[in-house]
């Protein structure tokens, strides 16, 4: 594999596991628990998986190298070791570590508090080297749509609101050809878990939404805020699609 080849993301996530207990008498032991490897175990049974994976920055590769069981998610400062051991682990093989990749799940994000990241810096070192820090697109699209549903947000001096949406859609809907036809109540209420699907997000933060209110600007009496927000959308998909 040649030096560049060798770029590589570590990138991880949990995953729910189904709850149970195996006995493996070849190894004599117990199979189930929260277990760490040499950072310990506990009597407690796993309901989530830590997987790690390591992912090619030139080449088209991606290899799951390792997982952790946990009964719940795994705390900060155990998820902070494990960062830790995992780039040091990849780099030992001489792959070339320079991001990680993850959600922003709560745990994940306090580990990178601790790590010294932060909007200015967006990365942390370690044995003298600089890794950046990344939290995953399809997260972050959703993190956006939840934070316009929820409370809307300011661009410069102007507004973005849900409400201006909402108001596209009603219109939409009453079209016969509509401008976004894959818009539907769903994407507009988020409805229980819906908020967790990325393409409820995407749908919603896209060119054709964007497209379709700077259309009912020109062409229906709607408030000028609302060019603010397809402003916005169009921004944010310029920035998505490559």
């Amino acid at each position: 594999m040649t030096p560049d080849k060798k770029l590589c993301t570590l990138v991880f996530d949990e995953m729910a596991i189904k709850e149970a207990v195996c006995y493996y008498p070849k190894h004599d032991v117990v199979r189930g628990f929260e277990d760490y490897a040499h950072l310990g175990r506990s009597r407690y049974i796993a309901n989530l998986a830590c997987v790690f994976m390591a992912r090619g920055l030139t080449a088209n590769w991606k290899q799951p190298f390792g997982f952790e069981f946990s009964s719940g998610t795994v705390k900060d400062v155990l998820l902070k070791q494990l960062i830790l051991i995992a780039i040091t682990k990849l780099e030992q093989i001489g792959l070339c570590v320079k991001a990680v990749i993850c959600d922003q799940g709560s745990n994940n994000v306090a580990v990178t508090k601790s790590l010294g990241v932060s909007s200015s810096t967006p990365y942390f070192m370690h044995n003298g080297t600089q890794y950046f820090v990344i939290y995953d697109p399809p997260h972050l699209i959703k993190s956006i749509r939840n934070n316009l549903h929820k409370s809307g947000l300011k661009c410069g001096i102007s507004e973005v609101s849900w409400k201006y949406v909402e108001g596209f859609y009603a219109h939409d809907c009453k079209l016969p050809v509509r401008m976004a036809p894959k818009l539907t109540d769903k994407h507009i209420k988020l409805p229980p878990l819906a908020a967790l699907r990325v393409k409820l997000a995407t749908q919603v933060m896209s060119h054709s939404v964007a497209a379709g209110i700077s259309t009912c600007l020109h062409w229906v009496h709607y408030p000028q805020k609302q060019k603010t927000q397809s402003c916005f959308l169009i921004g944010l998909t310029n920035c998505l699609i490559p």
